[in-house]
């Protein structure tokens, strides 16, 4: 029996030191707006369980590829990093591209962590972010990358 993919919503709510926690839940169905018409009518009542104050909620749906490659040699804790520009004077955006590719490093940069943002797979990323589609959490235009690195992570 094949399903189609629920959304996944989760319910902020936040105590009286300041900590957050957090309801999951899952979601059957399949429009953006029936999706926060439907956790729109239910938060009072799942406010009214906790003690503590709804602040927000989220909407994800998750789509899983059909032909999935094999894993590459690249391990995920070596990341890119992008930081971009937006709209806005200081406020910028980044974005992670776990297991960057070894290639897509700058052969000329002495520390050797440099992105070379002149190799096409790197600047066909840069228009996708740049195309509109993509904003910084605060709804700002990603307008230039500013910077590209890769980060080690333990």
């Amino acid at each position: 029996m094949a399903h189609a993919p629920a959304a996944l919503v989760i319910i902020a709510y936040r105590d009286a030191s300041d900590s957050i926690g957090y309801t999951r839940l899952w979601l059957a169905t399949g429009s953006v707006d029936v999706a926060r018409a439907a956790v729109a009518t239910r938060i009072g009542v799942l406010g009214a369980l906790s003690g503590c104050a709804v602040t927000g909620y989220s909407i994800t749906w998750s789509t899983h590829l059909s032909d999935v490659p094999a894993p590459g040699p690249q391990l995920v804790s070596t990341a890119g990093i992008f930081i971009w520009q937006t709209a806005t004077a200081d406020a910028y955006a980044v974005t992670y591209i776990p297991g960057i590719n070894a290639t897509m490093l700058d052969a000329t940069d002495p520390a050797g962590l440099a992105i070379n943002t002149q190799k096409l797979e790197v600047i066909n990323y840069i228009a996708v972010l740049r195309d509109g589609a993509f904003v910084n959490p605060f709804e700002y235009d990603i307008t230039a990358l500013e910077n590209a690195f890769v980060q080690f992570e333990p």
